[in-house]
């Protein structure tokens, strides 16, 4: 007895030592769960992670995070706990056993951002609050970054990080775009940096805006502080319509402009050639559709620019003929994001948080588009789908018309059919009609077509026709045709085109510019540089019409410079330094305009043979008559049997040298009292001149200029003694 005593004794012993070891453990087990990061318990269908767990303060802390529902991620000061799994996260009152404010700093919904790199700072803040405020823009030091898996405080996973000091940032204030750019496509990054104290800020307004508080508020903005030196795109997630955007710093925490403001300016991108095709993944419900746990994923393709378009998803079954811009789609994202690649717009688009009931698109009826721009009215794709349970067949009751909507009966693959969920569903939109090719009716310049489906159905509409193209050019016998082609059908008619005010034209070896009704400017000649004598028209004909050659634009001549230009009857204004031809025998010259009413004889262009030349008292050049009053140097240069010239009674000024060069030009025969002795400098130097003889009619008078002209043609003034009689 003693000895089973003992042993029973001894048995009770060691039960209770192993049940003291196994509380032990239980208790080791429940320390080592307190104290060990969350994550390694948390639910393995979750993710979270950091791009660097060291950040550069003013830098982006990009996050990756997934969770379903109402799953978020906010980013805590460490020195608020001691360990985040016994840290009340609650921000709401002691009293109510919260926190008493120490909310997170900034915090987002994983399903905006599924699955992507986002920076927790462009998120929503809770910056206002007084715990909080200190920790704006997440200054130096250590944070946790924290993923709850619910809408409420449920601790799922978390990551700790560490802010450092970015040299790059400065208490003075400054502003400037990266790279001083001022030029930005549309969707572009407008990466803005500007340092300053903690309580600056930078906005960005209309370029038309000039006052700043109060309505309009910023189109976006941020701290200073948030960036602190480092590039910040300042429009965010904003979409900026082209046009012009000034980029303004204020200097605290009110609207006190701190410099100049930049401008910039958001250009546009013509997407009007670019195709888009888009392409879905295949569902595999009866008829094609999709089965309620199949994903749609969808591949956008832009064979071109794809400038700011974008592929939306609605609830529902629409019609290219639909205004979008009136519904409101559950998932939307920019093409040029994923050009050409396979996409589930339920974990990378862009979610709007009003459509949570199509969150995951669950059965139903959706319609994708593809907009072609950054609005609503071009739409290049529209397609219509369906998620539904597994159906086994289909029976349509009531064909749909063009007009009016059929019945159709589904059966599911469960015994269920679309009367017993929703009778609704069984209603088969009418189709609409399929209008054929449009034909054109010239006599009313209006385009109509037929319905494919019903014969019955037809319509009209106005042709809306482009700007024009010239298809046959104005001639001279015969005006010009411009063709009109209707943008819808491909209808044409085309008008006669005639010449109108400030178009240019080439008649012969000359361009001409229209100048009114019946007029043109002679702007160009197209003869060769060594022409030697060109003819201005008086008149030309363009469309059958005469139009007068009525002036010559400064320059027409500028590569012929050894012509001598004859105007047209009809020309009344022409430029100066150009010679022009005109008088007939001894008069023939050229002649260059020196004033209003004026022109100097430049070089004789009489025969070579002549023995006399004569300075005219006038010459007519085009519609108008000039006064001959000045005679140029070497103007008979090369008449060498010329013996006598007669000098004009206009004549005011006879250039040096005037009469050098004939051989056999002694006598010149003055006809003119203008001249004065400043007037007639040098102008007998290097001629054979002997005699000046004076011809002003009476003898009276001829005796008393030829007293007056001896004082003046010296050797002296004129440069050759001369007899004068």
């Amino acid at each position: 007895m003693l000895s089973r005593s003992s042993s029973a004794n001894s048995l009770t012993v060691l039960n209770r030592l192993f049940l003291i070891l196994l509380i032990a453990a239980l208790i080791i087990v429940m320390a080592v769960g307190s104290v060990w990061p969350s994550s390694a318990f948390a639910d393995s269908g979750t993710v979270l992670s950091v791009e660097s767990t060291q950040v550069y303060q003013g830098f982006p802390i990009n996050v990756t995070a997934k969770a379903d529902g109402d799953a978020w991620v906010g980013i805590y000061p460490t020195e608020w706990m001691d360990d985040p799994n016994t840290f009340n996260f609650n921000s709401s009152s002691k009293a109510e056993g919260g926190n008493d404010g120490y909310m997170s700093v900034y915090w987002y919904y994983v399903k905006d951002h599924y699955g992507t790199s986002f920076n927790i700072k462009s998120g929503e803040s809770n910056v206002s609050g007084s715990k909080v405020s200190p920790y704006k823009g997440i200054p130096e030091g250590e944070y946790y970054v924290v993923l709850f898996k619910d809408g409420g405080y449920t601790l799922d996973k978390y990551v700790k990080i560490k802010v450092v000091t970015n040299t790059a940032g400065s208490s003075e204030l400054s502003l400037k775009t990266e790279g001083n750019k001022r030029d930005f496509g549309p969707g572009e990054p407008v990466n803005v940096i500007a340092t300053g104290p903690d309580d600056a800020w930078v906005g960005l307004y209309p370029a038309s805006q000039t006052t700043y508080t109060g309505d309009p508020p910023s189109i976006s903005w941020y701290w200073v502080a948030d960036a602190n030196g480092a590039p910040y795109d300042i429009k965010g997630n904003t979409y900026l319509s082209t046009g012009k955007y000034k980029i303004v710093l204020f200097s605290n925490s009110g609207y006190d402009v701190w410099g100049t403001p930049i401008e910039v300016t958001i250009r546009d991108i013509d997407t009007s050639k670019t195709v888009f095709t888009l392409k879905l993944s295949e569902g595999t419900n009866y008829g094609g559709g999709y089965k309620e746990n199949e994903k749609i994923l969808t591949t956008v393709t832009a064979n071109g620019e794809p400038g700011n378009s974008w592929l939306g998803i609605y609830p529902g079954t629409f019609d290219k003929d639909t205004d979008f811009s009136a519904q409101r789609s559950i998932y939307w994202y920019y093409i040029k994001d994923f050009n050409g690649k396979e996409v589930d717009p339920t974990v990378s688009a862009t979610v709007n948080h009003d459509r949570i009931e199509y969150f995951g698109l669950p059965n139903g009826d959706y319609t994708i588009v593809v907009f072609g721009d950054g609005g609503y009215n071009d739409k290049r794709v529209v397609v219509n789908v369906r998620k539904d349970k597994a159906i086994k067949d289909i029976v349509i009751e009531k064909e749909p018309t063009c007009r009016t909507m059929g019945k159709r009966v589904i059966y599911y693959e469960d015994g269920t059919t679309s009367e017993d969920v929703d009778p609704s569903s069984g209603l088969i939109p009418a189709l609409g009609h399929s209008w054929g090719s449009y034909k054109y009716d010239a006599a009313t310049k209006t385009h109509h077509a037929t319905c494919s489906r019903n014969a019955s159905h037809t319509k009209t509409e106005a042709c809306t026709f482009n700007e024009g193209v010239l298809t046959t050019k104005i001639t001279k016998s015969a005006p010009g045709k411009m063709t009109y082609t209707c943008r819808v059908c491909g209808g044409q008619y085309s008008v006669d085109v005639y010449p109108k005010k400030g178009e240019t034209y080439t008649s012969g070896k000359a361009k001409y510019t229209i100048t009114g009704a019946s007029t043109v400017q002679y702007i160009k000649s197209n003869a060769s540089k060594t022409a030697k004598n060109i003819t201005v028209p008086a008149s030309i004909t363009l469309a059958g019409k005469t139009y007068k050659v009525t002036s010559i634009k400064s320059g027409a001549f500028k590569t012929q410079t050894k012509a001598a230009v004859k105007l047209g009857k009809n020309v009344q204004s022409a430029p100066e330094k150009v010679t022009y031809k005109a008088g007939s025998g001894d008069t023939l010259a050229g002649y260059r305009i020196i004033g209003n009413s004026t022109v100097t004889y430049y070089r004789a262009l009489a025969s070579k043979s002549a023995k006399t030349l004569t300075v005219p008292k006038t010459v007519k050049l085009g519609a108008k008559t000039y006064k001959v009053v000045q005679i140029s140097s070497n103007a008979f240069k090369g008449y060498n049997k010329v013996t006598k010239v007669n000098v004009g009674a206009n004549v005011k000024t006879i250039k040096a040298k005037a009469f050098y060069g004939p051989k056999k030009l002694t006598t010149v025969v003055i006809k003119t009292t203008k001249l004065a002795e400043a007037n007639v400098k040098n102008s007998l130097k290097g001629s054979k001149i002997k005699t000046l003889k004076i011809s002003l009619g009476k003898a009276a008078t001829n005796k008393k200029y030829t007293k007056t002209y001896s004082k003046i043609f010296t050797k002296n003034n004129a440069g050759k003694a001369v007899t004068l009689k």
